[in-house]
């Protein structure tokens, strides 16, 4: 007993609600029936103007153009006319409102008037129907046109509960109206009835499942916002971009978004290539070419459909601040299998990746003259002989001359001095391409890259003496600063590091031997 009562108190609360009752709501429930109040008065604004429509015709083409073709009254002329204004007149004002109730700024107000505006239509909209259908001759063939109309009338809008204890019983007593003023046989009559009952029942049962549909969209549509505001809360802690994609139709829903990364001004649905092409356009020149391969739909699809489920790189983007920061993205694909859904997050990397670069810089560098370490030197000149084994290029092994005994008798001050000088004479005398390294107290190796010609490395070599002889005269170091160097050439003196370093390390002592401050290139070329 006390299940069919629970039964009975679901199916009552389900009526109220769907008909418009607030009663036993809470505030969710009322937001969703606000939700489905607003498609409902929509709906029946919409259909009520096609209608309005379709009367207009009818009126137009079935009445008053025959009038004026075969009889003329001016009396009845003149009330159709004035029929068909007005309804000219509500498919003007129904366009009006129903735009307004679309709109975003819509009014309490404006909702009232545009449920009145088609309550007042549905209740005219039958007693339309017996005017035209009683200029048919034929009772049965009038009664067939009305019932078919009516059927529609009452089949398409839907009512709330109040809007249903209005509209049916005026259309009730324009049905008996017609049926009485159209002298139709009892038999007639008392056949019309039941079919009349049956279409109203039938169209009560139709708007009670298309409210509740309404009513679990709405729903949905406020879980799933749920569901993302806290998604995007919990983002906002760590993310400073949360998308979420539909692979298949190109949209994208922006769940969180930093300002200061300027991807959007809005939150709306937009089309992903939008967004992409956006980042791509202010992508670092060095690393557009790791966007074009991983923001690409296609590719995505492709990945996933692959069985990964992760896809990861990072970039830097050109933000409002004028300046290049480093993002990762991490696109997640939901986790259904074959989901066409997945989240793209962004985030700000930044300072992570300068200190990780600072840690790089602090590993690759001698701490005194910022040029590359012996380890970090030699690994470079590796793979850059390794990346071009056939261009030519030349170590350069060089020596300070007497720099131990400056450094002994006059301190490591002055010693740090020289060699800084000497690294600055290095960095301004070769190329930002070419590779400069530390890799001794006094020690330092230069790879020259792409060599055209040996003048071009003797006059280098010139130029880096002399002005490093300069510099000691123009700061009255003790002494004449000089240089002995080794040269060996790739290709020719050897094929990797180490046979081109112990060439070059040869010409230097030979350059040694033979006085100091000068440079030899490879003995196999003497």
């Amino acid at each position: 007993m006390s299940k069919m009562v629970e039964k009975y108190k679901a199916l009552v609360k389900r009526m109220k609600l769907l008909y418009g009752s607030k009663k036993m709501l809470d505030e969710k429930e009322k937001s969703y029936l606000e939700y489905v109040k607003l498609q409902r008065i929509c709906v029946n604004l919409r259909y009520s103007i096609l209608f309005a429509i379709f009367l207009s015709i009818a009126v137009l083409f079935i009445i008053i153009f025959p009038q004026i073709r075969e009889y003329f009254d001016f009396k009845l002329f003149f009330i159709w006319f004035i029929a068909l204004a007005a309804l000219v007149l509500y498919i003007i004002v129904g366009k009006i409102f129903y735009e307004r109730v679309k709109s975003e700024d819509k009014s309490k107000k404006d909702l009232i008037l545009a449920e009145g505006i088609h309550g007042i239509f549905w209740c005219i909209y039958p007693v339309a129907l017996i005017a035209i259908a009683h200029i048919f001759s034929n009772p049965l063939q009038s009664v067939i046109i009305w019932i078919a109309f009516f059927y529609i009338g009452v089949q398409i809008p839907i009512y709330s509960f109040y809007e249903t204890f209005f509209i049916y019983p005026i259309t009730i007593i324009a049905a008996v109206v017609f049926l009485v003023f159209a002298d139709l046989s009892l038999e007639l009559v008392i056949a019309c009835v039941p079919v009349v009952v049956f279409m109203v029942i039938v169209a009560q049962a139709t708007h009670l499942d298309r409210l509740e549909a309404y009513y679990l969209i709405a729903k949905n549509s406020s879980e799933n916002f749920e569901a993302k505001r806290r998604a995007a809360n919990i983002f906002s802690q760590v993310f400073d971009v949360a998308l979420e994609v539909n692979l298949h139709s190109g949209l994208c829903e922006i769940l969180r978004e930093n300002e200061f990364l300027g991807i959007t001004e809005n939150t709306e649905m937009q089309r992903v290539e939008e967004i992409i092409d956006f980042v791509k356009e202010y992508a670092h020149p060095d690393d557009k070419y790791a966007f074009e391969k991983n923001l690409n739909t296609d590719y995505i699809t492709d990945e996933f459909l692959a069985g990964r489920t992760q896809l990861y790189f990072e970039g830097r983007v050109l933000t409002k601040n004028n300046e290049y920061v480093w993002f990762s993205f991490l696109i997640s694909r939901e986790e259904e299998v074959g989901s066409e859904y997945c989240l793209c997050l962004v985030q700000n990397i930044n300072e992570r990746k300068q200190q990780e670069g600072k840690l790089r810089f602090e590993a690759e560098r001698d701490p005194l003259t910022q040029l590359y370490n012996k380890v970090t030197t030699k690994s470079l000149i590796e793979e850059c002989l390794e990346k071009s084994p056939s261009a030519q290029h030349a170590l350069v092994v060089i020596d300070i001359d007497n720099f131990k005994t400056i450094n002994d008798s006059r301190g490591h001050a002055l010693g740090d001095k020289i060699l800084l000088a000497f690294a600055n004479e290095l960095n301004k005398n070769f190329r930002e391409t070419d590779i400069i390294g530390r890799v001794g107290g006094d020690e330092f190796i230069v790879l020259i890259r792409n060599v055209q010609s040996i003048a071009m490395v003797c006059d280098k070599l010139q130029q880096l003496t002399s002005n490093f002889k300069r510099y000691g005269v123009e700061n009255g170091l003790p002494g004449r600063l000089s240089t002995s160097i080794g040269v060996s050439l790739f290709n020719k003196d050897g094929k990797n590091y180490d046979e081109l370093f112990k060439k070059a390390d040869a010409a230097l002592y030979e350059a040694k031997r033979n006085g100091k401050d000068q440079y030899k290139f490879s003995i196999t070329r003497a």
